[in-house]
Formats: C-alpha cells, sequence, structure tokens
C-alpha cells in the first residue's frame, strides 16, 4: 500500500510502505547450534527448499573462525556457489544477517570456509513482502 502527503505546495509525494510481518509468519529451515564445522562441507544433512512460491532465507551465522560464508544453490540439476558478504571473511565471533532470495525448485545448503564451531546458524524463510 502506498500512502500520500499533500503539502502546502500541491506537490505530491510517495511515502515508502512500512511492512510488518509478524515472527509467526516466519519458517524455521535450519538451525545448528555450538557445533564443529569442516571446511568446504555442506552444514545440513539435508539441502533447505522453499516452502514459499518466492521467498527469503534470513541467515542469521556466528562462527569461532574468521571465513568466508557460501551458499550452495541447486536448481535443474545444476549447482552455484554464491559467497556471501563480498566475498570477504566473517570476522570469528561476530554475528551476521544475510537475505537469500529462493524460489520454487531452489534447494539451498550453506558451506563455510574453515573448520571451526558454528556458534549460532539460524535461517528462516520469509515471505518476500519482507
Amino acid at each position: 500500500m502506498v500512502t500520500y502527503k499533500i503539502q502546502q505546495t500541491s506537490r505530491v509525494y510517495l511515502e515508502a510502505p512500512q511492512v510488518f510481518i509478524p515472527a509467526s509468519q516466519a519458517i524455521e529451515k535450519g538451525a545448528i547450534f555450538n557445533t564443529a564445522v569442516a571446511a568446504g562441507t555442506n552444514m545440513f544433512s539435508s539441502s533447505l527448499s522453499p516452502s514459499i512460491a518466492a521467498s527469503v532465507f534470513r541467515v542469521y551465522a556466528v562462527f569461532t573462525a574468521s571465513g568466508v560464508l557460501t551458499v550452495r544453490r541447486t536448481r535443474g540439476g545444476v549447482t552455484v556457489s554464491e559467497q556471501l558478504n563480498a566475498g570477504n571473511a566473517l570476522n570469528a565471533n561476530a554475528a551476521y544477517i544475510f537475505d537469500v532470495l529462493v524460489k520454487t525448485g531452489d534447494a539451498v545448503n550453506l558451506q563455510y570456509g574453515v573448520a571451526g564451531t558454528t556458534i549460532v546458524l539460524l535461517v528462516f524463510e520469509m515471505p518476500t513482502a519482507c
């Protein structure tokens, strides 16, 4: 929904819509807590797939070692790598949040570039309106 503001000059200004998605609409897709991670291996035993035609996987990640977090996306039998954080290493013990756009037919997993411990890794599916 777009709202309009009318000023005395009779110009029309568009205001960006405010969208709020309640937490109850988020779908937990994967969670890892305080678990060792091997370099370059899939973090989830099964790839994560969206249950909504077009949505966002919101990823919250904290690791004990600095490294690059990579999305491994499979679509139509072809797997590609997408490095998060512009391919830069995440700082050890720092929290990061990423939004990964997904659609029907995607199967997504995550890999970390170095061995260490996953302090927290959460993946929630959010409707695209968020």
